[in-house]
């Protein structure tokens, strides 16, 4: 004779057996647990058009059976992408978070490309996206195996912008152009002004600081004002029209 307590643990789990059966049948019949919206977020550079055509998400495919791994393999590739997250919503959403990569500058060759912190050349953004950064010219790239990277001096003008950009963002946010001349001399154009400053081969941050000051105590049109040169020592030249 079976005791109670053996009887009532047989009746439990084959309730459980059965109620789990009855679960996957009814997921699987049922049609709002299929793909039916896909979600983007994070995206900057890329458009959501583009992250959904290489993501190929299958539309109306059950959600438990979506190869996340697979998508996210997928969308590593592009070039703007530095992490991918693709995740399952139940009853009928696939989301796709993306981390970009950071720009900090454009380059000006042939077009504006962004440039990264580490000095990589990044491919041009697609039609219709709109980057608030400053423009970069005067510097040259090299091909690095399946890479473009800005060249020693690019790369060094880069570090400056980076440090600029952590240090200083006022100043970074005020220049709409680094631009570096054949010897090496770094001008900045600025919005606030509309004037060139000259800053020299060297001492670029510490020359920023001294700019800074001396934008502090001009008018904000610039008042007749063509030019400020930083390139001497301890000494500011304002030439005016």
């Amino acid at each position: 004779m079976i005791s109670p307590r053996y009887s009532k643990l047989f009746f439990f789990t084959t309730t459980f057996l059965l109620s789990g059966l009855h679960l996957q049948n009814w997921v699987g019949a049922d049609a709002s647990f299929t793909v039916q919206r896909v979600a983007v977020k994070g995206n900057s550079f890329l458009s959501a058009e583009t992250i959904l055509k290489t993501a190929q998400v299958p539309q109306g495919e059950r959600t438990y059976r979506v190869d996340v791994t697979q998508i996210e393999e997928q969308l590593e590739t592009l070039p703007f992408v530095e992490e991918v997250q693709v995740s399952r919503i139940f009853p009928s959403t696939v989301q796709i978070y993306v981390k970009e990569r950071e720009a900090i500058a454009l380059l000006s060759a042939k077009g504006l490309s962004p440039i990264a912190a580490n000095g990589e050349v990044l491919p041009q953004v697609e039609a219709g996206v709109r980057l608030d950064l400053p423009v970069v010219s005067g510097v040259s790239f090299k091909q690095d195996n399946s890479k473009r990277v800005l060249s020693e001096a690019g790369k060094f003008l880069c570090d400056f912008i980076s440090v600029l950009r952590t240090q200083n963002p006022v100043m970074y946010h005020d220049v709409s152009e680094f631009h570096l001349d054949g010897k090496g001399n770094l001008v900045l154009f600025l919005y606030s002004h509309g004037v060139p400053v000259y800053l020299g081969k060297q001492q670029w941050l510490e020359r920023c600081d001294r700019l800074q000051t001396v934008l502090q105590q001009l008018p904000h049109n610039g008042n007749g004002l063509a030019a400020i040169d930083l390139r001497f020592e301890n000494q500011v030249v304002t030439r005016r029209t």
